[in-house]
């Protein structure tokens, strides 16, 4: 169940960044 967690906060991050950078700039 660790590696759930770990996959949760990974997503979290990852949606976060998206939230501050426009989709445009990430491709």
């Amino acid at each position: 169940m660790k590696f759930r967690n770990f996959i949760k906060k990974i997503l979290a991050s990852y949606l976060n960044t998206v939230k501050d950078v426009p989709p445009g700039a990430m491709m």
